[in-house]
């Protein structure tokens, strides 16, 4: 394997006598074509084989699966960690929750999806009760539970009753995550938080996670990017688990996991790099342990390809032109498919994203081109490029010179948007045919791409127009042949250069004495 794959999901059976609301697979009963026995077994033998080590079996509820246990036990028996999820409806007796603790299960994971009234509206009349019995007695048993959130509407404002009412129950561990239309809960559209609501979750758990030591609270994936209260609680957790600290930067989004950090199993045997990620038509699903094994499924290039093969460039709207786009790609892709319909629509429910909007809003009421202008330069000066993007394709909107489109061309090269500053410097060359900076950043855009023709193309040419003025050209043609490997040309290049500007030989005496050495 190219990397390590951590606790992924099985989805043990669709057996489960809930319906909650909210529930992304519509699980009712047994599906159809249900792993048997022997098959599960064998597949806990594979999955041990490829050096999982941990393990989480959801439903359905789990545990309605006549032979959950041995399922459990052949795991265990392979070494394994096996945590249960479950809705919690039958862990309000001793007897239960000792009967699944001594089958070996490490970690319960429980839902709870608000106060009282909430919680039963979502799942079912009683839950919330017998949950609360539940872990009383986990507590009781000193077992390890961590309790999970979906955010909705109804429970946006609860989660500081929640806090109070998990601390009184001893809990440790809370995660919330977003509710989004699948499932049963694309009958519930209504129910499902609005983008501007994001921020309102990280506030909160940016919040409780600060003053309270004990509680640790993650967010899901759908719930960022590049957003600092997120990256302050990340950095917390880590601290709370390891008593290290940890840079906000090494803890940012690196885009989705699904199918490279982890994966699902579902009831059928169909392996999912998500278990949110089902849709086959989307290419979601790799392949089912049936037909090849769960080796062969994970480890094939085609496995997860739309996830593997997806560029910042094949991104739309913000997504496409963010200064966090060829790390993020899009963030998680579930709000875009289940909310855009669309796997390459750009993420509305990322909070940069949601920034980005309102200081759009705000530019779009200047109708000033000098001031729109201006203000693009001192954010160009201070590195800020996304917001300078945003400034300068204003003042271009109301009237496009060859300054403004330089300095977009400038603007889209530093946030890594190659097409797009190619697309601004054929605009520059209608206008100016001999635009030197408009040759130069295409050079450089086609050398990002990959282009070897034409970016040596247009950085030649760039080299042809410039003047002893302006011999910035030579530097970056040299630089670029030098990624290239083409050490020679370089060299010529420079020595081109240098005999034509005397200020130009000091500015290059660095790279060249290198390159000489």
């Amino acid at each position: 394997m190219d990397y390590e794959r951590i606790v992924p999901v099985w989805e043990l059976t669709g057996i489960c006598d809930m319906g909650c609301k909210h529930c992304s697979a519509s699980y009712k009963r047994a599906l159809p074509d249900e792993l048997n026995t022997k098959e599960a077994l064998e597949l806990c033998d594979e999955i041990a084989d490829i050096g999982i080590r941990a393990l989480v079996l959801s439903g359905g509820e789990a545990i309605l699966r006549k032979d959950w246990k041995l399922v459990v036990d052949r795991l265990i028996s392979k070494g394994l960690n096996v945590g249960l999820f479950t809705n919690g409806w039958y862990l309000n007796k001793e007897e239960k929750v000792g009967e699944i603790i001594n089958t070996g299960v490490s970690r319960f994971g429980i839902s709870i999806d608000g106060m009282e009234g909430t919680h039963d509206f979502i799942r079912k009349e009683g839950s919330f009760q017998r949950i609360m019995t539940a872990l009383d007695i986990i507590k009781k048993k000193d077992a390890n539970v961590v309790i999970a959130t979906t955010i909705t509407k109804k429970n946006l404002y609860e989660l500081e009753m929640m806090k109070e009412k998990l601390k009184e129950k001893g809990i440790k561990e809370w995660q919330l995550q977003l509710g989004l239309p699948m499932g049963n809960f694309k009958s519930h559209r209504e129910l499902v938080i609005e983008p501007e609501e994001m921020n309102i979750v990280i506030d909160f758990a940016n919040k409780a996670c600060k003053e309270d030591n004990e509680m640790i609270i993650y967010l899901g994936d759908c719930f960022g990017y590049y957003n600092l209260k997120r990256a302050e609680i990340e950095k917390l957790i880590y601290k709370k688990r390891f008593s290290m600290e940890i840079s906000e930067k090494e803890l940012y989004w690196r885009g989705c996991g699904a199918g490279r950090d982890t994966f699902g199993i579902l009831p059928n045997g169909d392996v999912v790099g998500c278990v949110a990620l089902r849709d086959s038509n989307e290419g979601f699903i790799a392949g089912n342990i049936r037909e090849r094994s769960l080796k062969d499924i994970l480890e094939a290039r085609e496995s997860f390809k739309i996830l593997k093969d997806t560029k910042k460039s094949s991104l739309k709207g913000t997504c496409k032109k963010c200064r966090y786009g060829d790390d993020c790609l899009g963030g998680c892709p579930n709000p875009r498919i289940l909310i855009e319909g669309d796997f390459y629509a750009e993420n509305r429910y990322c909070t940069y994203n949601i920034d980005l909007k309102k200081a759009e809003k705000r530019i779009s009421q200047s109708n000033s081109f000098e001031e729109l202008f201006s203000n693009g330069k001192i954010f160009v000066d201070k590195k800020n490029y996304q917001i300078a993007e945003l400034l300068i394709a204003r003042a271009i909107s109301l009237k496009k010179d060859i300054k403004s489109l330089e300095l977009y061309s400038d603007i889209h090269y530093n946030l890594k948007n190659y097409m797009q500053t190619i697309e601004t410097c054929e605009e520059i060359l209608i206008m100016e045919p001999d635009n030197i900076n408009a040759y130069k950043n295409m050079g450089l855009s086609y050398s990002k791409l990959g282009d070897e023709e034409k970016w040596l193309e247009f950085l030649r040419r760039s080299v042809e127009l410039t003047d002893t003025d302006y011999m910035l050209p030579y530097l970056e043609l040299a630089a670029t042949l030098v990624d290239y490997n083409r050490i020679d040309e370089a060299v010529e290049i420079l020595e081109e250069g240098r005999k034509r500007s005397d200020k130009f030989k000091e500015e290059s005496q660095e790279l060249y004495e290198q390159l000489c050495d």
